[in-house]
């Protein structure tokens, strides 16, 4: 009897063994596993929805109200009109092509009350007249150059008004340009006229016109042709023929001669 009761120990022992050893088993298999559960992942990690995980760190906050609008009155780059709107919108009207509209500008007395000085400059590829009125807003009025090899009296292109007071493009700009107007000029501006020092007597200025030769605006030749019977060799200083001509003209052993 004494060997049954120690076999059927031995065998109850080793029962609860096995038993023992399945339920840890169950347990491993059914247990949570950091490795295992794709929708809960690790925070920060993708694991888990937006609104739900933790927040990501280390990223920046959200914007808030989009992004930031230049103050009001500001200049602004992207503030743009059309070229005609523009050109009537401040004072007088620039003239259509640069020859004239450098007469113009240089004529104290032809210029607006309104209009206390004008400078003429180089804006990357084309002319420019600046007019500056007595409100302080200035006018920019701007003519692309044609090229070497069909030179033409420029044409305007392009107009950009800055204003002291005025608003442009729902209140957000003082600056106003066509899309094609330069951003960047010479410091090597001329006066043309200023109001201050101008002499209201002075003589008008000879009209000019474009020399096709030289690229820039002269003096237009007189009509009628002068009599150079009495004249000296010269006389004329290389009048520009006619608009647009390659010919300058002058008074030559008493003749009108024409250089083209």
């Amino acid at each position: 009897m004494r060997a049954v009761r120690s076999e059927v120990g031995w065998v109850l022992v080793l029962l609860l063994a096995i038993g023992c050893a399945g339920h840890a088993s169950a347990d491993g298999a059914g247990g949570g596993s950091m490795q295992g559960d794709p929708g809960a992942g690790a925070p920060g990690q993708g694991g888990g929805s937006a609104t739900g995980g933790l927040p990501a760190t280390g990223g920046a906050p959200p914007a808030v109200g989009g992004a930031p609008q230049p103050a009001a009155g500001a200049p602004n780059d992207n503030c743009l009109g059309a070229l005609d709107e523009l050109n009537a919108l401040e004072g007088p009207e620039c003239p259509a092509v640069y020859c004239a509209a450098s007469d113009w500008a240089t004529d104290c007395t032809a210029l607006s009350g309104a209009i206390v000085r004008s400078t003429g400059n180089q804006c990357e590829e084309a002319k420019s007249i600046e007019l500056t009125f007595v409100n302080g807003d200035v006018k920019i009025c701007y003519y692309p150059e044609s090229g070497v090899l069909h030179p033409t009296d420029p044409r305007l292109g392009a107009v950009a008004i800055v204003s002291q007071a005025r608003k442009f493009c729902d209140g957000t700009a003082t600056k106003i340009a066509t899309s094609s107007a330069p951003t960047s000029c010479s410091d090597q501006a001329v006066v043309l006229c200023d109001a201050s020092t101008s002499d209201p007597n002075a003589p008008t200025r000879a009209a000019s016109c474009f020399d096709a030769f030289s690229g820039s605006c002269g003096v237009c030749c007189p009509s009628p042709t002068p009599d150079c019977s009495d004249k000296p060799d010269g006389y004329g200083g290389g009048c520009v023929a006619a608009e647009e001509s390659f010919c300058s003209c002058f008074c030559q052993s008493g003749k009108w001669s024409c250089a083209c």
